[in-house]
Parts: structure tokens; C-alpha cells; sequence
């Protein structure tokens, strides 16, 4: 499991390194042979075992989760009092995420093994993982300037 979360990290560090780098990258533009070479890159990237990635928390329900600042590959902000993290609930709402950015934390959330019972829709995820814990994913895309879009994420264990 830790080994499909590295890669989805890698992964997404190296899209985040390559969308830095150029506004968009137009894959009809490139050639066969092209593709085929960058696909031998990323392959090559994902052999690669990283052994570093560490779970959201140590403690409580959040060691069952992959840390969305390391998916994202940012310092992400905590909501002020919205942080719960016992052993039989957790929730936690983060602050500055893009919509892109709640993509890719639920595609992590996914290959982390949450994918029993899955419920998607435009701005929620919910699924269950070995038929124990279930977490939820919602984001808010908010229209005023005042106040940042935001992600909570919830934990508990299934009854």
C-alpha cells in the first residue's frame, strides 16, 4: 500500500515539476515516438521504491491516510479548530486547495486503498478501505475572494 502511495506521490511531483515548467504541455503534438519515450520516463520513475512516505498523522485515524501536503507537494493550511484525530474518528478541513489539487488527493486516496463502496460525485469522495474505515472527501469551491476554497476530510470507523 505505502509503495502505490509513493508512486502516486512521484507521480504527481513530477506533473507539479513539469506544470511548472511550461503552461501546457499539448501531447497531440508530439510525435509516436515521443510518447512512447515519455512513457518510458514515467515508468521508469514509478519502478522506483520510495520508502519515505509518511502517513497524514502517527496517532489515531489519521495514520490510516496519506498526507495531502505530500500529494499536493505544498504546505497546505489547517482550518483554525476544524482538526480531530482520536482513535475512533478523524476529520480535518484544509485551507488553499485548488479543485485540481482535491483530484488528485482523492486519485491518492484511491490507489491508498479506499475503494470499497465508492460514492463519487463533483465535489465528494467517499469509500471504504478493508471493510473497516470509510472516509469522506468534500470540497468547497467558494465564488467569494474573501474566503479560500477548501477540502475536509473525514474518517470513522465503519459499525
Amino acid at each position: 500500500m505505502k509503495k502505490i502511495v509513493a508512486i502516486v506521490v512521484l507521480v504527481l511531483y513530477v506533473c507539479s515539476f513539469i506544470v511548472a515548467k511550461c503552461e501546457s504541455i499539448n501531447l497531440d503534438s508530439l510525435s509516436d515516438k515521443e510518447l512512447i519515450e515519455l512513457r518510458n520516463r514515467i515508468d521508469e520513475i514509478l519502478s522506483k521504491e520510495l520508502d519515505d512516505v509518511k502517513p497524514w498523522y502517527d496517532h489515531g485515524l489519521g495514520r490510516f491516510l496519506p498526507d495531502p501536503n505530500v500529494i499536493i507537494g505544498r504546505q497546505l493550511k489547517s482550518r483554525p479548530y476544524s482538526q480531530m484525530n482520536t482513535d475512533g474518528t478523524f476529520s480535518e478541513t484544509v485551507t488553499g486547495i485548488t479543485y485540481e489539487e482535491y483530484g488528485l488527493y482523492a486519485k491518492a486516496i484511491k490507489s491508498y486503498g479506499y475503494n470499497e463502496s465508492i460514492q463519487e460525485y463533483g465535489f465528494g469522495y467517499s469509500a471504504i478501505l478493508n471493510g473497516k474505515y470509510q472516509v469522506t472527501l468534500m470540497y468547497a469551491d467558494l465564488p467569494s475572494n474573501d474566503t479560500e476554497d477548501y477540502m475536509m476530510v473525514i474518517l470513522d470507523i465503519v459499525s
